[in-house]
């Protein structure tokens, strides 16, 4: 996670946040916090595709991401 890209952005229909599963088998809830991962639920066909979204490099959700989800060097 080197560069400032939310990659798949998980759902954030449940109350603004959204479960997260993990390569070792466990799962969290996350409560999105930025501007940027709040987008409007689609029903239907998804007419709009929220993966590889260029975002800031201070952006909360990115940093969580990267504080959960990869290993330390």
């Amino acid at each position: 996670m080197v560069n400032d890209t939310m990659v798949e952005i998980a759902a954030n229909y449940h109350g603004g946040g959204g479960p997260i599963t993990f390569a070792d088998g466990h799962a969290e809830f996350h409560r999105w916090l930025s501007p940027d991962t709040q987008f409007p639920q689609q029903s239907g066909i998804a007419t709009k595709k929220y993966n590889f979204m260029p975002v800031a490099s201070d952006d909360p959700d990115l940093l969580w991401l990267r504080d959960h989800a990869t290993r330390p060097e």
